[in-house]
């Protein structure tokens, strides 16, 4: 008789189940990123402490962040990344030393602004901070909708690249067939702006009149060309 040994039948278990798990993973599991505050610690008396408390085996550090997971502060429960080694360590079992460390790092301090799309007025933009969240607000709502879900990035670096990712949206609310202006014929407002930029001192102190911009139409017709007629052959 045909018989398979138990160590076999398991493995042919596990195998099933993971199969499984993976086919079930590709239909009901889906990406997305989450923002998460993160301090640096470069300061090497710091980092060395905390390497010692949290019994971190390594050495040449150059840096150290910590993720605040739950939004409460750097505590335990949150993560501790390692540069440049990139390794990964959970905080937890803190001791007391370590605890010190932690609660004198300074409370977060960037900007969490939570309201609706349809109440950012451009009247209510003042600070620059208003100010780029009006644009985007707009170009947003005019382009995509102001009820659709919809996650995005943007990070300027020191060297003038920039970062930007577009998350969690639908594909068929994005209309970029509609063209975007931010109010006014762009064209002849910003010539206008320009002329009285470049011609406001002399123009202004010396004539007392603003210039105009002037459109020009060309208008460009087929030239016929008629062949004169021929004389006639006495």
């Amino acid at each position: 008789m045909f018989s398979i040994k138990p160590k076999l039948v398991n493995s042919l278990v596990i195998l099933i189940l993971l199969a499984g798990g993976n086919l079930f993973a590709q239909k009901n599991f889906e990406w997305q990123r989450e923002l998460v505050s993160k301090v640096a610690i470069t300061d090497q008396e710091v980092i060395k402490k905390l390497a010692y408390e949290l019994l971190i085996p390594e050495v040449d550090i150059d840096y150290i962040e910590i993720f605040d997971i739950d939004d409460k502060g750097a505590a335990e429960g949150d993560l501790l990344k390692v540069h440049p080694s990139q390794n990964v360590y959970k905080l937890f079992m803190l001791t007391k030393e370590c605890r010190n460390i932690l609660d004198a790092i300074p409370p977060n301090t960037n900007e969490h602004t939570t309201g609706k799309m349809i109440s950012i007025k451009k009247e209510d933009s003042k600070t620059a901070e208003e100010k780029i969240l009006y644009t985007l607000a707009t170009v947003i709502m005019k382009l995509y909708g102001q009820d659709q879900p919809l996650k995005l990035y943007f990070e300027q670096l020191p060297d003038g690249y920039f970062i930007f990712e577009l998350l969690g949206y639908s594909e068929e609310m994005m209309d970029d067939t509609k063209d975007f202006s931010f109010g006014g014929d762009a064209s002849t407002e910003h010539v206008q702006d320009l002329l009285k930029a470049l011609y406001q001192d002399l123009y202004q102190e010396t004539f007392n009149w603003q210039p105009m911009a002037i459109h020009v139409v060309k208008t460009v017709r087929d030239t016929i060309y008629v062949p004169e007629k021929q004389k006639k052959k006495r």
